[in-house]
C-alpha cells in the first residue's frame, strides 16, 4: 500500500472538504475518503481504480471534484460520460459561485478542442419517431437533447467532416454535411398533404367568378382611361396642327400683299383690326377657331386628368386583386391547390432556440417549414 505524508494527508483533507456541500454530514465523511483515495488513483494514472471511487463518493455526497476528476477519468474510455461530469462540475462551480468555474470551462473547452464531435440543434418540439444518423451510426433516442453533441468513434477521429441524416415521420428526409466542432441547425419540412375533401374540393368556387369579375371591371377601367387620354392627345395634335396651318397660309397670304417675305410677317398683329386689308378675314376667322378650340381641349384635359389617372390605377389595382383570387384559389381542373408541395399550406412552428455550450452563447431560429 502507498504511504502518504500526514502535511500531504491533511493539506489534501483541506481541499477536499471544501469541494463538498455538507448537505448530509453522516455521509460527508465517507464521501470524502471515498474521493480521496480516488484522487490519489487518478494522479497516479491509474483512472481503473479511481472511477469506482470517484462514483462510489458522488453516491454519497455530490461534489465539484468527485465530477472534475470523474471526467478527466472518462475523456479516453467514455466521452459522453466525460462531457456529462464536466457539466455537472460546471453546474455546482456556477451555483456555488465557486472560483474553479473558469478552470472547469478551460478544461471543458480544451477536451472539446481535441476531440471529433459535431453539435446539432433540433427543432422544438422534436418530433415524434425522430432519427438521426452520422456518417450512417443512428444516435440512441435518449441521447437526442435540443442540443445534441455527437462525439466521433476512435476509427473517424481523424475526419473533418461527417454526413447527418435526420428522419422522421411526416417530414421529409433531411441530409447535411456538418464540419468537425461545428454546430449545424437541424429544420425539418413537413410533407404537404392533400386538403380534406370538402374543404377545398378544388373546381370553379366562387373567389374564381370574383377574381374574374374583378380583372374585367380592371380592364374596363384601365381602356377607359387609356381611350380618354389618347382622345384629348389626338385632339391635340390634329388642333394645333390645324392652328399652325392656318397662320402659315395668312403669312403666306400678307407676304404677297406686301411683297415680303413669310417669315418676315408679324403673326400676332397681321389678323387684328389694323390690317384688315392685309390677310382675308375667313383666314382669320378660322385661325382664332382653332385657337379657341385648341384651348378648351387643353382646359378639358387638365380637369379629367387627375380623373383618368385615378380609374387607370383603380383598374391595375382590380387585375391584381383578381389575378391573387384567381391563383390563390383551387384549381380550375378539380384538384385542390394544396396538393402542390410547393404551394402547400402547412402549420409551421417557428421558435427562438437558446444554445449555452463552453465556445458558443445565444440563440438559434429553429423550426418545421
Amino acid at each position: 500500500m502507498r504511504r502518504v505524508s500526514i502535511p500531504l494527508a491533511i493539506a489534501a483533507l483541506l481541499i477536499a472538504t471544501d469541494l463538498f456541500a455538507q448537505s448530509n454530514p453522516h455521509d460527508h465523511d465517507e464521501a470524502v475518503k471515498l474521493f480521496l483515495e480516488g484522487k490519489i488513483h487518478r494522479d497516479e494514472g491509474h483512472c481503473e481504480l479511481a472511477i469506482p471511487k470517484l462514483e462510489a463518493s458522488l453516491l454519497k455526497e455530490e461534489s465539484i471534484g468527485a465530477h472534475y476528476n470523474l471526467g478527466v477519468c472518462y475523456e479516453r474510455s467514455d466521452k459522453r460520460k466525460a462531457l456529462q461530469n464536466y457539466n455537472d462540475a460546471l453546474r455546482i462551480a456556477k451555483d456555488k459561485k465557486d472560483d474553479r468555474e473558469r478552470e472547469i470551462r478551460a478544461q471543458l473547452s480544451d477536451f472539446l478542442d481535441h476531440t471529433a464531435h459535431i453539435r446539432l440543434v433540433l427543432p422544438p418540439p422534436m418530433p415524434s419517431g425522430l432519427k438521426i444518423a452520422v456518417d450512417g451510426d443512428q444516435i440512441p433516442l435518449q441521447q437526442l437533447q435540443q442540443e445534441t453533441i455527437w462525439f466521433a468513434p476512435d476509427k473517424a477521429k481523424d475526419k473533418t467532416d461527417f454526413q447527418v441524416l435526420a428522419t422522421a415521420p411526416g417530414y421529409e428526409n433531411k441530409a447535411m454535411t456538418v464540419k468537425r466542432g461545428a454546430l449545424a441547425t437541424v429544420v425539418l419540412n413537413k410533407i404537404p398533404t392533400a386538403a380534406p375533401r370538402g374543404e377545398d374540393e378544388g373546381g370553379f368556387q366562387w373567389w374564381h367568378g370574383v377574381g374574374i369579375g374583378s380583372i374585367v371591371v380592371g380592364a374596363v377601367g384601365v381602356a377607359y382611361a387609356l381611350a380618354k387620354y389618347f382622345s384629348y392627345d389626338n385632339t391635340r395634335a390634329q388642333l394645333e396642327d390645324k392652328y399652325n396651318q392656318l397662320s402659315n397660309d395668312a403669312a403666306d397670304e400678307a407676304a404677297k400683299k406686301t411683297n415680303t417675305t413669310p417669315d418676315k410677317v408679324d403673326r400676332k398683329t397681321m389678323c387684328t383690326v389694323t390690317n384688315p386689308r392685309i390677310v382675308s378675314q375667313g383666314i382669320c376667322d378660322d385661325r382664332a377657331q382653332a385657337l379657341a378650340d385648341y384651348n378648351s381641349n387643353e382646359k378639358d384635359g387638365t380637369e379629367h386628368l387627375p380623373l383618368w389617372v385615378g380609374i387607370g390605377i383603380g383598374g391595375v389595382l382590380f387585375i391584381a386583386a383578381g389575378t391573387v383570387l384567381l391563383v390563390g384559389g383551387s384549381s380550375f381542373f378539380g384538384k385542390s391547390s394544396s396538393s402542390d408541395p410547393k404551394a402547400a399550406k402547412n402549420t409551421r412552428t417557428i421558435r427562438f432556440l437558446p444554445t449555452l455550450g463552453p465556445h458558443e452563447h445565444g440563440a438559434v431560429l429553429v423550426g418545421t417549414f
